[in-house]
């Protein structure tokens, strides 16, 4: 168990720590902005189709339920 403290403490130890706000950032755009339409375009470049997935928005239900279909 020492040794796994000891590597631990190691990585904390050389860590560096920014002082700018955290921030959200999609990698598989330029801009680092999320849409639904990238994610889409995403989801068929990586399904090997060229079928465009369309999101439908669900009003009614919650914000984490809303989905790809």
């Amino acid at each position: 168990m020492a040794v796994e403290f000891t590597q631990c403490l190691e990585v904390i130890n050389s860590t560096t720590f920014m002082t700018e706000k955290d921030k959200w950032c999609w990698s598989r755009d330029a801009s680092g902005t999320f849409s639904t339409l990238g994610l889409g375009r995403e989801m068929a470049r990586s399904s090997g189709t060229q079928e465009e997935y369309k999101h439908v928005w669900l009003n009614w239900a919650s914000i984490k339920i809303n989905f790809f279909v």
